[in-house]
């Protein structure tokens, strides 16, 4: 953290310092308990970080791919293929 980070709410630092979140996603982190200060979880959004103040955060994965569901084959030839789809 600079100087001039030094004074703010945590999840308006937060949102400055990871531009991808905006405050509200950062609030949500903080209420999941998946922010830290200086090693200690931190539950309130409104604590003032400080200069020197090490944040950490723990941000979640992207789940991988769900692979597409099985379509029963009803027809099938060199030209042609006929599968049943479920609606939508």
């Amino acid at each position: 953290m600079t100087g001039r980070e030094g004074g703010l709410r945590l999840d308006l630092f937060l949102s400055a310092a990871l531009p991808e979140l905006s405050r509200k996603q950062a609030k949500r982190l903080i209420d999941a308990r998946r922010v830290s200060v200086g090693g200690r979880i931190e539950p309130m959004a409104s604590r003032v970080v400080r200069g020197g103040d090490e944040v950490e955060v723990v941000l979640e994965r992207a789940a991988p791919p769900a692979a597409p569901p099985e379509l029963p084959v009803l027809y099938e030839d060199a030209a042609c293929l006929a599968v049943d789809k479920p609606p939508g």
